[in-house]
């Protein structure tokens, strides 16, 4: 057992299948610890470099190694290397969800302003769903979507399928830079700031989303990714709703199909408390002033009865 025996070439096989084993324990921990999420593009990086650190570490302790023993010592511990790189390359290859090619990536342009955003709830096979997911596009540079989760694992624990970067310009103004091309949310206007998915399905760690309203494609979000708005959370927030049409216009004394009907003149319907499928509001003027009070119904079943205005 001499030092020579580090230039043999049973060392450097030694050498070269110990860094790529680190390398990939490295790169692999470091990702499932989630050091790169919320990272973007340099996500990839810093896994990487992670790899590449534990590599090195692991060749200097491999030539210390090399200089101790023998070399038919150095071929049964290859052989172990190769056994334990062939479990991690195929381990690899089964986990890895390829994502959608940056190419393919449609680019998003802002929409030109408008003086008020009203909302007709669109039907799909969807429903109208439990209400809307709001992504936290203030403190995220880059949003996750993904498969179908696995409920016994953290969010952490899984890898995204596609994901929708975010810029902030100086602070002010927000846009989305790059998104899969079948990302349709319920309501994009990020002139507005206004990101919103229709909900569909939650659970303690995971909302399940319309990704594409347009046809129906569903994706999973984490729910630390934003917030989760019920229809009645949602509807006591925006500035005001009006009747579908061909709904009746109808407004009640009481939360009650029998109860006294109310005539009010309005300009304006705003909500002011949700109970069932009641939605008690405040009728206003041009000038914002009160005009009445009363009942509305706001759903029946699964279906919407009222379109909405997020801003005036």
């Amino acid at each position: 057992m001499t030092s020579n025996n580090a230039l043999k070439p049973a060392a450097f096989a030694l050498y070269i299948m110990g860094m790529l084993c680190a390398f990939m324990l490295g790169a692999g921990v470091s990702a499932w610890m989630g050091v790169a999420d919320d990272q973007g593009l340099a996500g990839a990086a810093i896994v990487l470099f992670y790899g590449l650190i534990t590599a090195l570490a692991a060749l200097v302790v491999l030539i210390f190694i090399a200089r101790k023993i023998t070399v038919k010592r150095m071929v049964r511990i290859n052989w172990v290397l190769l056994a334990i790189l062939v479990v991690l390359v195929v381990r690899a290859i089964v986990l890895y969800e390829p994502p959608i090619s940056e190419p393919e990536r449609d680019q998003l342009t802002p929409t030109s302003p408008a003086m008020f955003m009203s909302y007709v709830p669109e039907a799909s096979e969807n429903g109208m769903g439990m209400g809307l997911f709001k992504p936290d596009i203030y403190n995220r540079d880059v949003l996750y979507f993904y498969g179908e989760p696995n409920f016994d694992k953290a969010p952490d624990e899984h890898f995204p399928i596609d994901s929708a970067g975010i810029h902030h310009a100086d602070g002010h103004s927000i846009s989305i830079t790059f998104a899969p091309p079948w990302l349709v949310p319920e309501h994009l206007k990020m002139d507005y700031e206004v990101c919103l998915f229709k909900i569909l399905a939650i659970s303690r760690d995971w909302v399940m989303v319309e990704g594409n309203k347009s046809n129906g494609q569903i994706t999973w979000l984490d729910c630390q990714s934003g917030e989760v708005l019920l229809w009645s959370d949602f509807l006591l927030g925006v500035h005001s709703v009006e009747f579908k049409a061909g709904v009746e216009a109808a407004f009640y004394l009481k939360p009650l199909k029998e109860s006294a009907k109310l005539n009010l003149t309005y300009d304006a319907i705003q909500p002011v408390m949700v109970r069932d499928e009641w939605m008690l509001v405040r009728t206003i003027d041009a000038d914002m002033n009160t005009t009445g009070r009363g009942w509305l119904e706001w759903r029946n079943g699964k279906s919407l009865l009222v379109n909405y205005h997020l801003l005036s």
